[in-house]
């Protein structure tokens, strides 16, 4: 049910997979499951050098649920959203099955097919628009997927926001 909603808003990268600086410490962070503050900072700084989210604005922050790394993923949300001064809300969006991470899929359909089956909104998201974090992307599928059953629920508009921009052509 809700309305059908509008593609997602251009999205945001705060660094591209294997790069020094940025890259290098989303990727270190993500590994021992964990990111500096520093990096929290500069998501949000990003975030409101583009869009400038505020809580008069309806602004929100949700996560993308992730197998590897949603405990971090909830964690910088909470940041990010702390440092934007708007809300943020836990398991808005959350997994449908268990299905094989993105970047076991063969190609696009595969991709669609599979978040399709693993991913919906799991909770009541707030009619403002949403900075929706997820910590890598690739194929932009579930981000897409994301944003489209968000706004069928009632959801504004929807901005991406990821840590990485990978370079293999899928995303988790």
């Amino acid at each position: 049910g809700g309305k059908v909603g509008h593609p997602n808003r251009p999205g945001l990268a705060l660094a591209l997979e294997g790069d020094a600086g940025w890259g290098r410490v989303v990727t270190d962070g993500l590994a021992v499951g964990a990111l500096p503050d520093e990096v929290l900072d500069a998501a949000a700084e990003l975030a409101r050098s583009r869009w400038l989210p505020r809580a008069e604005d309806g602004w929100w922050v949700t996560a993308v649920p992730s197998v590897h790394a949603g405990a971090i993923l909830q964690a910088a949300g909470r940041g990010i959203a702390a440092r934007l001064g708007v809300p943020f809300r836990e398991h808005v969006l959350g997994p449908k099955a268990s299905v094989p991470p993105q970047r076991t899929m063969a190609n696009s359909v595969q991709q669609l097919r599979n978040v399709h089956a693993g991913l919906d909104v799991t909770g009541q998201p707030l009619p403002g628009p949403v900075l929706l974090l997820d910590d890598r992307v690739d194929s932009r599928w579930t981000l897409t997927w994301a944003g489209h059953r968000l706004q069928q629920a009632g959801s504004g508009p929807v901005h991406p926001l990821v840590l990485l921009q990978g370079l293999s052509g899928t995303d988790d």
